[in-house]
């Protein structure tokens, strides 16, 4: 885990890499913080836009490099779950690659995950929470609602 996801994530936080998602994050955390909204008002060049949802500034707002926020937030996400192992997952590399370079789907999934883990145990209030969370992130995540409510739908008999 180690070798595959936090040491390369700590190279490129020292060398000031990473994907471009990195500096949108971090430009609509610094707009929403001081304008109140994470989206350029009149975009002109593609670097002006924001592909991502509101709740994906949140990340930019916080302090430090927004990577360790988006990873600490998939690793949350999974630990709550309470998968088996959550390191293997870490050391593969469809994981590990958006880990050190900042993917910002890496939160989404993870709280796709955990959405759907509570909805299959019978708590659809935090499945509901965590999801609208998740979509709140990105529009990807929208998909894992019809699961989550068929899953709640089966587990009370109806």
């Amino acid at each position: 885990m180690a070798g595959a996801a936090v040491l390369p994530l700590v190279g490129l936080v020292l060398a000031g890499a990473g994907q471009s998602e990195v500096a949108v994050v971090e430009r609509s955390g610094h707009l929403l913080a001081v304008t109140g909204s994470p989206y350029v008002t009149a975009p002109a060049t593609v670097a002006d836009f924001n592909p991502y949802l509101p709740g994906t500034a949140v990340f930019g707002v916080l302090p430090g490099d927004p990577r360790w926020w988006l990873g600490g937030a998939f690793v949350a996400a999974l630990a709550v779950a309470r998968p088996r192992r959550v390191a293997p997952l870490l050391a593969c590399p469809l994981v590990a690659l958006p880990f050190a370079v900042g993917g910002v789907d890496l939160p989404v999934a993870g709280l796709m995950c955990l959405g759907l883990a509570l909805a299959g145990r019978g708590r659809p209030g935090a499945a509901g929470l965590v999801l609208g969370a998740a979509a709140a992130l990105k529009w990807t995540a929208w998909p894992a609602l019809p699961v989550a409510l068929a899953l709640v739908a089966a587990r009370q008999g109806g």
